[in-house]
C-alpha cells in the first residue's frame, strides 16, 4: 500500500514538475534544431562570395558625410565624457554615490 503514503505522493509530483520544467526545453531545442536543418539547406547567393568591403567602397562616402553632418562625433562625444564624468565621480567618492 505504497500508493497511500505522502512520499509516493511527494516524490510523484516532484517527478512531473521536474519533467514539465525540462519539456518546454526540449521543446524548443526541437523547434531550433529544425529551423537550424532547414536553413542549411539553403544556398546562398553569388555576391555572398565577394568581400562586404567590396560591396560598400563606393558607399562609405556617403555614410561618412552624413555621419559628420548629422553631429554623430558630436553625439559619441558627450556620451563618452559623461561616462568619464561618472567613472571619474565613482572613483572619487570610492563608490559611495
Amino acid at each position: 500500500m505504497e500508493f497511500f503514503t505522502l512520499a509516493f505522493w511527494k516524490g510523484l509530483w516532484d517527478d512531473a514538475t521536474e519533467y514539465l520544467d525540462d519539456k518546454p526545453v526540449a521543446i524548443l531545442k526541437d523547434l531550433l534544431d529544425a529551423i537550424v536543418s532547414v536553413l542549411e539547406t539553403i544556398t546562398p547567393p553569388d555576391f555572398m562570395d565577394t568581400p562586404i568591403s567590396d560591396q560598400m567602397g563606393p558607399v562609405m562616402e556617403f555614410i561618412g558625410y552624413f555621419m559628420s553632418e548629422a553631429g554623430l562625433t558630436q553625439a559619441f562625444a558627450m556620451i563618452a565624457s559623461a561616462y568619464m564624468f561618472r567613472l571619474g565621480r565613482k572613483a572619487i567618492t570610492l563608490g559611495r554615490w
